[in-house]
């Protein structure tokens, strides 16, 4: 098993900030969910992973984040989010995640693309 993350730790805030300087939007205060119980810090070593591996150079976190709005710039602008019929669990799902017409089965059924949807009656996919 491989638990792998950034080198250097960044905390939310940190991230934020980032993120918006590398998009040119001005940094802003974003709501806090209320506390979970997560891990509060958690610092990976890649120790294991570059001894097995031999990964590819790492890139900072300016430098990906730069990367990212690129391409982004180029591709991602023409994304359509592809969104869940149903999902296993809607407790304890981020307010933001939980949409009208969201259902929770014991299997996630098809997916929508705007109003289209891409699964047949049985409910398995085929896309």
């Amino acid at each position: 098993v491989f638990n792998i993350g950034a080198d250097t730790p960044y905390n939310i805030n940190r991230l934020a900030k980032e993120i918006s300087n590398a998009m040119g939007e001005p940094d802003h205060p974003f709501k806090y969910e209320p506390a979970r119980l997560e891990v509060v810090n958690a610092v990976a070593s890649h120790e294991k992973v570059r001894r097995i591996f031999a990964p590819p150079e790492t890139v900072d976190l300016i430098t990906g984040l730069e990367r990212t709005v690129e391409w982004y710039n180029v591709v991602g602008a023409s994304f359509t989010p592809v969104e869940f019929e149903s999902v296993e669990v809607i407790d304890k799902m981020p307010p933001s995640w939980i949409r009208p017409g969201l259902a929770e089965r014991p299997v996630c059924q098809g997916t929508r693309v705007g109003e289209s949807s891409l699964h047949n009656p049985s409910g398995t996919f085929r896309g």
